[in-house]
């Protein structure tokens, strides 16, 4: 018969039966699907266009390095060979990071490319969307790490989105349409109008 149980015996710990998270992942939308830049991306895509010399790319290849991203999907529609042959000669064909290239053909906007990774069953788990022409020093890690504590507690957090503050505590968003009043000026479409 084992021994009564005393006001100083601890109890064992409860065992919890949960798996560690899947490597970081993230994907990398090479094509904005807008013309913005045009007539500088009529001949290579916005994400290979140089910020200090250095494809735009590649700071934010570095911005998921540093937020301890395993493997990089870089989804590419237009220009996708500049994409592959900056990718394959650059530093990250063969650092600590796993990045891939995926062509398609038929994606017209980011729900398009989301469609095609789902079908493709390439994303484990949790994941990190971005196009790839952001230049940030945000440590994304902070992040992850509130988003995995929101889907312990409800499987329903399926979304984290990071969006900066100006000094005023107001988020910034990249606002381009634009609306044209009864007079025939045109003035920029922003919160309430």
């Amino acid at each position: 018969m084992p021994p009564k149980a005393t006001a100083k015996s601890v109890p064992a710990p409860p065992v919890v039966d949960e798996k560690p998270p899947e490597p970081l992942q993230a994907v990398l939308l090479a094509d904005s699907y807008t013309s913005t830049f045009a007539p500088l991306t009529l001949s290579r895509p916005r994400c290979l266009l140089p910020l200090a010399n250095v494809p735009l790319l590649a700071w934010t290849l570095e911005t998921l390095s540093l937020a301890g991203v395993k493997e990089v999907f870089v989804f590419c529609t237009t220009k996708a060979e500049q994409v592959k042959a900056w990718l394959e000669a650059s530093e990250w064909a063969d650092g600590g990071m796993r990045v891939h290239t995926i062509v398609g053909s038929n994606a017209t906007s980011t729900g398009d490319v989301l469609r095609e990774l789902d079908v493709m069953g390439v994303i484990k788990g949790d994941f990190i969307l971005m196009n790839g022409d952001v230049v940030s020093n945000l440590d994304l890690r902070d992040a992850v790490e509130a988003h995995r504590e929101r889907r312990k507690a409800s499987k329903d957090a399926i979304m984290t989105m990071v969006l900066k503050t100006d000094s005023l505590g107001r988020s910034i968003r990249c606002v381009r349409a634009q609306k044209v009043d009864s007079c025939g000026g045109v003035g920029q479409l922003g919160r309430g109008s």
